[in-house]
C-alpha cells in the first residue's frame, strides 16, 4: 500500500494499542510491531510519533481508508491479537472497539 506517513502512524498506533490492551508485550509482539516499522520503512522516531496521535485522529485515518486498505489494518489487528501465542479478552475487546471507531465491519473476521 501507498499510505501516507499518517496512516502508516495511524495504523501502527491501531496496532500498538491492541497489543498492549492485555497490560503486556511479549516479544512475538514486538517483532509485530518491528516487521512492521521495517516494511514501512519507518524507524524508531515512528513509536514517539504515534505516541502522541490522538485515539481520534488515529480513528478518523482509519475510517477514511478503501476497503482494501481496511482489509489490510484489519490483518495487522488479527496478527496483534494472536501473535503471543494467546488470545487475550481484553485484546478481542480492544480489536472490536477500534472496529467501530474505524467504521470497520468486523462481525465475520476470524482469528
Amino acid at each position: 500500500m501507498n499510505w501516507t506517513i499518517r496512516q502508516k502512524l495511524a495504523v501502527l498506533k491501531s496496532i500498538c494499542y491492541i497489543v498492549g490492551a492485555d497490560k503486556k508485550v511479549m516479544p512475538q509482539e514486538m517483532q509485530l510491531i518491528q516487521g512492521y516499522l521495517n516494511r514501512y520503512k519507518l524507524n524508531v522516531n515512528a513509536m514517539n510519533a504515534q505516541a502522541m496521535m490522538s485515539q481520534n485522529e488515529m480513528s478518523q485515518i482509519i475510517s477514511q481508508m478503501s476497503n482494501s486498505e481496511k482489509e489490510l489494518v484489519v490483518s495487522y489487528w488479527k496478527q496483534a491479537v494472536s501473535c503471543d501465542g494467546h488470545i487475550a479478552d481484553r485484546e478481542l475487546e480492544v480489536l472490536v472497539m477500534m472496529g467501530e471507531e474505524c467504521e470497520i465491519d468486523i462481525a465475520d473476521i476470524t482469528i
